[in-house]
């Protein structure tokens, strides 16, 4: 159904065979909440390139879904029943409008692919967010309530134009800014690093980035669908991480409003094999990072304000197993 000038995708009769479905490059601005109860063997899905704003909560209910793509939309938020897709290894949002992650993809346990480059994200969510949340709702463990907290502190901060404090820094995290507008996006000079890479886990999805991308929030991405049942919450640490961390292979958030704190997140992220930070607003690279960078094999740190590379210490192998650095467009005067 790809390439077409669908406006509606209404799938009244349940596919229950259906394993593939691509409905990309169409005119679809969103999908009926029922979309996807009626469809269990579905393996892949492709949605690229229409004028999406909210994904169904009814996504949760593809407990077969190994690959999602929908890029070149206008997400603002993504379900938090994303985290239900058990056996997902590919994610795809990348040239969204995305502001925010929910921490619950922490939760995800074979997630080896994610890619959310081209969007508005500030942040990616600390694992610890999770206990801080629930410790907010007075030790509730759903996600029922993580996702009320997350909701009630992003309406809160778009009323008021201020940020909502939280009892700590990491929690600080689900607060997100509220630009009215975003610079021009450097992702044609990037398209060489950001975005086209997964094409070869599926090349008939590969489509240009869109040039006008009007932002809207998602109507639905936070809500909590009322038949499923809540997923435990726990306090994960580096020496008890959550799913996400012994699954993720390959993050790419180039072409974001990135900082420095996202080297934090390394010491979670041990698996990582393919990392792309650039064009972040990103300055130092720390050797505390680098430690627990020891099995990337490419990074791409491009177009950021990045000034020095750390030399390597004795006893880390960081650089031993890198077989790709892209540093291109930085400030950098010396190279260790």
């Amino acid at each position: 159904l790809r390439s077409n000038k669908l406006t509606q995708c209404q799938l009244t009769n349940p596919a229950r065979t259906l394993v593939f479905l691509d409905l990309s490059r169409n005119q679809l601005t969103e999908l009926p909440s029922d979309t996807f109860l009626n469809l269990p063997m579905l393996e892949q899905l492709i949605l690229d390139s229409n004028h999406i704003v909210t994904i169904p909560q009814s996504i949760g209910n593809l407990k077969n879904l190994k690959s999602l793509s929908c890029a070149n939309n206008i997400l603002s938020l993504i379900p938090i029943e994303l985290a239900r897709l058990e056996q997902l290894t590919m994610l795809d949002l990348h040239s969204n409008n995305l502001k925010m992650l929910p921490p619950e993809i922490w939760l995800m346990p074979k997630l080896a692919v994610l890619n959310l480059s081209s969007n508005l994200l500030e942040q990616f969510p600390h694992p610890s967010m999770l206990e801080n949340l629930r410790r907010q709702q007075g030790g509730s463990s759903s996600i029922r309530a993580v996702a009320a907290a997350a909701a009630a502190a992003a309406a809160a901060a778009q009323r008021t134009g201020n940020k909502v404090p939280l009892p700590s820094r990491l929690a600080q995290t689900m607060q997100m800014s509220m630009p009215s507008s975003r610079q021009s996006s450097p992702l044609m000079r990037a398209s060489s690093e950001v975005g086209a890479d997964i094409s070869e886990l599926r090349p008939e999805a590969a489509s240009p980035a869109a040039t006008d991308r009007i932002r809207n929030r998602s109507a639905d991405g936070g809500r909590m669908s009322a038949l499923t049942p809540p997923v435990p919450l726990k306090r994960y640490s580096i020496s008890d991480p959550p799913p996400l961390s012994l699954a993720l292979r390959e993050l790419r958030m180039g072409d974001n409003n990135l900082d420095d704190e996202i080297f934090t997140l390394m010491a979670y992220l041990p698996e990582l094999r393919v990392l792309n930070l650039s064009y972040n607003e990103l300055y130092d690279l720390q050797p505390s990072a680098m430690v627990h960078m020891r099995k990337i094999i490419e990074l791409y740190l491009s177009g950021t304000q990045i000034s020095t590379i750390p030399e390597e210490e004795p006893n880390a192998v960081f650089w031993r197993n890198l077989r790709l650095l892209n540093i291109n467009g930085n400030k950098l005067q010396t190279l260790p």
